[in-house]
């Protein structure tokens, strides 16, 4: 994503709630990498974790250690909404499956 802002302007005013791109910025400008207002940065969403005293749910895409760190949940969550957004002007509901779990194969 593009960061309109500086995001060391965005670390200095205090703000409660971090968007995501600034959220991977602040973690790249802690490894020593330059990021500037206009630049582009690739993140992942994880699990909510702390950074810096603050929940941070996206980490920098080279930065991820391992996919059990994913926030599948999220991008299933997004990814429905996006649909029922488009689809639901042509008159198209979207169905809601149940969530299959390992026990559902094993017979008695």
């Amino acid at each position: 994503m593009k960061l309109y802002y500086d995001p060391k302007e965005r670390l200095e005013t205090g703000v409660k709630l971090t968007p995501q791109p600034y959220q991977c910025a602040i973690q790249l400008l802690d490894t020593g990498e330059k990021v500037d207002r206009g630049d582009t940065v690739d993140f992942i969403k994880v699990t909510p974790f702390t950074y810096k005293g603050k929940i941070f749910t996206v980490k920098p895409a080279k930065y991820v250690e391992s996919v059990k760190t994913l926030n599948v949940e999220d991008y299933v969550r997004n990814m429905s909404t996006a649909l029922e957004q488009t689809f639901s002007p042509m008159g198209i509901k979207l169905e809601q499956k149940t969530e299959t779990k390992i026990s559902d194969w094993f017979t008695d």
